[in-house]
Order: structure tokens, then C-alpha cells, then sequence
């Protein structure tokens, strides 16, 4: 599939530089509004313009189910299954990046008692990863956040996750209250008998600290689980 996407693609460069010059002319204003009704095909194919444009994202995503999926191959994996350069890759994966910290601006600057905001952002650093990923938001008094960390990666159904970590790096960050998060690589957020078991162990040692624990949120696929909207904690 790798060769025969890799052919597809110099075909589709080659057709578009002889009928379309310049994928995206320079005069084009793309508006929030013009920007939000372009399909996924259009989006990839003006990221991708000076290599084929709309016709190599649709090879690319015949290949791939999402964009989503592309963003959370790894570059060797990309590189085998369609042939083609790292550097397209690497060049996805920073528009990627653009997209995250744009979603976090917004959390720097607002308490993040507003749930609706902590989820989005959550879901954009770790609901599509293929591994789970277990993240935690450190927060002041103000509830304002003072950093956003990965503490571990795990296989696709276990994150061992520790307490005491996360109580030694609130200490260093002077953290008063702490969100944990992780993925459900699956898309069922549904907690496993080990989430619970960790959040509970979370819970006792925060509360020995003084560190609030303000929720534990799970998130997969466009979904979530929250253990404070479940009463869980």
C-alpha cells in the first residue's frame, strides 16, 4: 500500500502543478467562518499545497481514517505505510501542535473551575492517542494552571500510575489543587477496577498534603469521564 500511495501521490503533484500552479493563491482570506466549513480533505489538501494539494490528501486519507489517525502515527510508521517523506509527516504533526496550544491559550488565562474548557483541552493533547498517556494539570489557588505534564505512557491498557509522584512534582510547583487525565485508547471511557483504585490512593494522599484533588478526567475518541460529575470522588 506504502509504494502504491507514494506513486499515487507524485501523480497527483504532478497533475496539480501543471493545471494548479498555486493550490492556495496568495489573495485568499481565510476567515474563521470560510476555515470552519472546509472538509478534512480541503484543510490537508491547503496544509499539503506544494505537494499535490486536495488530490494527495485524498490519497492520504483513503489510506487514513482521520486526521486524528495521521497525527498520532509515529514518523517511521508514516513513512512505511505510505513511502512517503518524514518531512510531510513532521509537517502535519506542527500544524498538530498549532491547533493544541491554541486549544490551551484560553486555559493559561481562565479558571479552570469551567469544565467544559479543561475537557476540550484534554481532548485535543490526549483523546486520539493511540497510547495511554496519563497527564496532570497543576493548578494555584486561583485555580489558574501552573503547568500541564505528562507523568507516564503506558501500553494501550495499563498506565501505572503513582501517587506519590504526582504529590512530589504539586510540591515543587507549589501546586494547591491538581486535575489528573488519561485516555482510554479504545473510545470506551468507561473507568477500569485500577482507575478507580488509583483515584481513591490520589485522593488520600492529595488530602494528607492539602492538595486538592478537583477531578479525574478520562477521555477517548470525542468522549469523557469525569469521576466528580459521576460522584465518584
Amino acid at each position: 500500500m506504502g509504494k502504491q500511495l507514494a506513486l499515487g501521490l507524485e501523480e497527483a503533484l504532478v497533475s496539480h502543478q501543471l493545471h494548479h500552479p498555486s493550490v492556495v493563491p496568495h489573495d485568499v482570506h481565510h476567515t474563521p467562518a470560510v476555515l470552519e466549513g472546509l472538509t478534512d480533505v480541503e484543510v490537508l489538501g491547503r496544509l499539503l499545497s506544494d505537494i499535490g494539494g486536495p488530490g494527495a490528501a485524498e490519497i492520504l486519507l483513503c489510506d487514513y481514517r482521520s486526521v486524528a489517525e495521521i497525527v498520532t502515527t509515529s514518523r517511521s510508521e508514516f513513512v512505511n505505510r505510505t513511502g512517503l517523506s518524514h518531512l510531510i509527516h513532521d509537517r502535519i504533526l506542527l500544524a498538530a501542535e498549532v491547533g493544541s496550544r491554541v486549544c490551551r491559550a484560553p486555559i493559561e488565562r481562565i479558571n479552570l473551575e469551567s469544565f467544559s474548557l479543561v475537557q476540550a483541552y484534554l481532548q485535543s493533547r490526549i483523546g486520539n492517542l493511540p497510547t495511554e498517556t496519563f497527564r496532570v494539570l497543576f493548578l494555584d489557588t486561583k485555580n489558574q494552571l501552573i503547568a500541564d505534564e505528562a507523568m507516564w505512557r503506558g501500553t494501550i491498557n495499563h498506565c501505572p500510575a503513582y501517587t506519590r509522584d504526582v504529590v512530589r512534582r504539586a510540591l515543587e510547583l507549589h501546586a494547591s489543587g491538581v486535575i489528573l487525565s488519561h485516555n482510554h485508547p479504545s473510545g470506551d471511557c468507561a473507568p477500569s477496577q485500577a482507575d478507580l483504585e488509583v483515584t481513591v490512593a490520589m485522593k488520600a494522599a492529595c488530602k494528607a498534603l492539602s492538595i486538592r484533588l478537583l477531578d479525574h478526567i478520562i477521555v477517548g475518541r470525542g468522549k469523557h469521564y469525569s469521576f466528580v460529575s459521576n460522584r465518584v470522588i
